[in-house]
């Protein structure tokens, strides 16, 4: 798997084989590309996954022993009826959760160097029109144009458009940021943002499904519905921005 090291691939791969009858606890930093990797180990192994991230979503699930389940807690998972853990990856940053689960395989995964970084973030850019972003906001394209001419706070620049989204204080995203979105390139946008929301965010768990979703999306090549619906996965985090004025931090993406 790209920007994952093929000795810790070998060994994913190995644990998540007998997935189904035990419990693998995959643990690292945010961005490392824990989801990533279990995603396309689970597609190898033609496995159902079904992503479970709160405590609440775990307890009313019916465990299925034909599913295999990715669980994201800062916990581990209380036992269903003194049943043996099974069929379960835990997605954690805890590097010593495992060890409160009997017979779990532990793999850990370190943060991807820079090197790395900048080898999966190649310089592309994203050949999204108008015509596209109509098919996403389902709006008539003379007004999806006015929205952007006739706009009280014009937003022509790149980090214009980044602040609108970082420090938004609407309740769903308004139509002109898809169409922002489809004149900048959806990479630099999706790096960008990996990089910065840290800051504004004071939910770790949210945080760490958004920055893994970001992974995810760069991995499949920023395709544009998958910047479309982190922009909405965005919208719905509780936001804690900075105090004091916030100069947004460049990523690993280089223009020429």
């Amino acid at each position: 798997m790209d920007g994952v090291p093929p000795r810790k691939t070998q060994e994913a791969r190995s644990a998540l084989k007998n997935a189904k009858s035990s419990v693998v606890v995959l643990s690292g930093p945010i961005g490392c590309g824990k989801t990533s990797l279990v995603k396309s180990l689970s597609a190898e192994w033609s496995y159902d996954l079904v992503e479970i991230d709160t405590l609440d979503d775990y307890m009313e699930h019916r465990l299925c022993q034909d599913m295999v389940y990715l669980i994201r807690l800062s916990e581990v998972p209380p036992r269903k009826r003194n049943t043996k853990y099974r069929g379960m990856v835990v997605e954690t940053e805890n590097p010593y959760l495992y060890r409160q689960i009997r017979d779990a395989v532990p793999i850990h995964m370190n943060k991807p160097t820079q090197k790395t970084s900048r080898r999966l973030l190649p310089l592309a850019r994203a050949s999204m029109d108008l015509n596209t972003a109509s098919a996403i906001s389902g709006m008539p394209r003379p007004l999806q144009q006015r929205l952007v001419d006739e706009s009280d706070e014009p937003c022509t620049s790149f980090f214009h458009f980044l602040g609108r989204i970082l420090y938004h204080k609407t309740d769903v995203v308004p139509e002109q940021v898809f169409l922002l979105l489809s004149q900048n390139s959806a990479l630099k946008t999706l790096t960008y943002l990996h990089e910065n929301l840290p800051s504004f965010s004071k939910d770790l768990d949210a945080l760490s499904t958004v920055l893994d979703q970001v992974s995810v999306a760069v991995s499949r090549g920023c395709r544009e519905e998958d910047a479309v619906l982190l922009l909405a996965g965005i919208w719905a985090m509780e936001r804690s921005p900075p105090k004091k004025f916030f100069q947004i931090r460049s990523s690993h993406y280089h223009e020429k």
